[in-house]
């Protein structure tokens, strides 16, 4: 079981969900809920520099009002050493189409995997073991 995840994303009827998913895999102890890209880039900067446990698994949307998802990918590239982007696990989870999008976010070493909306439980399940 994973340590904690974070879900970074403004829709709220997707957070609930993805959130649900979680707890119903049991895939970690906490779920932190970031509707802000800079709000999540500012605390992932506060527990690098106090030495605090990152989140294991990153739910990450990259469509978003005022700043979008590339914004935290962009800022934490070179906050992270690679043990740490080893260990902490990106997914873009979006519902853009776009093939430029899905090219733009596997071209950052830190993520994972870019994945298509709506999640089901299957996929999470997969997230979540990985």
């Amino acid at each position: 079981m994973k340590e904690e995840a974070w879900i970074i994303d403004d829709n709220n009827t997707y957070v609930f969900g993805a959130k649900r998913f979680i707890e119903l895999v049991n895939g970690c102890k906490k779920v932190n809920v970031f509707s802000e890209a800079p709000r999540a880039t500012k605390q992932l900067k506060k527990r690098i520099q106090n030495k605090e446990q990152l989140p294991d698994v990153i739910l990450l949307d990259i469509n978003m009002p005022v700043v979008q998802g590339w914004f935290f990918l962009d800022a934490i590239q070179d906050l992270l050493s690679d043990e740490m982007k080893r260990n902490v696990r990106i997914y873009v989870v979006t519902s853009s189409i776009s093939e430029l999008d899905r090219l733009k976010a596997l071209s950052y070493p830190i993520v994972r995997e870019f994945v298509n909306k709506p999640l089901n439980l299957e996929k999470i399940r997969s997230i979540m073991a990985a």
